[in-house]
């Protein structure tokens, strides 16, 4: 079986929730909703992350990022995993983890970017998209900043208008490992 269809069963099987009517970040609701902290607060899933992201994803960029971020919680964990298997595998320098804050913390540097590495070519994650607010507010933000995003990059695109959006905005290289249309309760048959 396949890194990426070990992820799809493991969103299946820990993270996929369709009993009852969830709000979503972007004020709308759904039926079915993809709690994926418990795919990136899991060490099997992240490892499975890692391993599919070096493998599959780089080629999709025009410029190698030097940078990993994304807004909290969405992409906390994720920037976490990608830094630290980048370090691992001997990409030292690149990858760097940088995270956007809603708002400025009331206490310490009171920054709205922690691990600010600017300048750096940045590649944008969350874990799920939606109507693309938090990838956007991300990609503004590091703007602001002087990055220089290089794409985006979620785990699950739940199709609901948030790819075309960033497209148009941005103009950027998406993926999406995966869309909800592929997952929506459905596992990969085993073989064998």
């Amino acid at each position: 079986m396949s890194i990426k269809d070990l992820m799809k069963n493991f969103i299946v099987d820990n993270c996929f929730c369709n009993s009852g009517c969830y709000e979503l970040s972007g004020g709308s609701s759904s039926n079915n909703y993809y709690d994926l902290k418990r795919a990136t607060l899991d060490g099997y899933f992240l490892n499975l992350f890692t391993e599919y992201f070096f493998r599959e994803v780089p080629r999709h960029f025009p410029v190698a990022p030097s940078a990993v971020g994304g807004l909290s919680m969405g992409a906390d964990f994720m920037v976490s995993a990608l830094s630290l298997a980048g370090y691992q595998k001997g990409f030292t320098g690149s990858m760097r983890g940088v995270i956007a804050r809603k708002s400025a913390k009331a206490y310490g540097s009171r920054a709205l970017i922690e691990n600010n590495i600017f300048p750096s070519d940045i590649l944008v994650v969350d874990d799920v998209l939606t109507s693309g607010a938090s990838l956007d507010y991300s990609c503004d933000l590091f703007l602001l900043n002087n990055y220089k995003p290089v794409g985006f990059l979620v785990i699950v695109d739940r199709e609901e208008g948030g790819c075309s959006y960033l497209a148009k905005k941005y103009d950027l290289p998406i993926i999406s490992i995966f869309k909800a249309s592929e997952l929506n309760g459905k596992y990969v048959a085993k073989k064998g």
